[in-house]
């Protein structure tokens, strides 16, 4: 449930999860989240969104880290230094 309108997830070679989530048509972002102590709960770690809006008929994306504003080159940076995301297919099992 904490999730909320998720669409992707990524596990990344530190241990990260991304969560890329789509909120409408207009707003989309990445959470970052490592697993808590007890080792199952999600640990909120960082937040990102890009909103976007019309400027006459041209489209003006926003960028956020949490509730601050950032520029487009900052809010990649600030995302590529979560590291690099794990490529290898995952084989799921199923825990009853």
């Amino acid at each position: 449930m904490d999730f909320g309108y998720s669409t992707n997830f990524s596990l990344y070679e530190n241990g990260m999860i991304e969560v890329f989530y789509s909120a409408s048509a207009t707003e989309s972002g990445s959470k970052f989240y490592k697993i808590g102590s007890d080792g199952f709960t999600p640990e909120l770690i960082d937040s990102f969104a890009v909103v976007a809006r019309l400027d006459g008929e041209e489209p003006v994306y926003t960028y956020y880290q949490h509730e601050r504003e950032l520029t487009e080159e900052e809010y990649r940076a600030s995302i590529q230094r979560y590291g690099n995301k794990i490529s290898t297919e995952l084989d799921w099992i199923q825990v009853q």
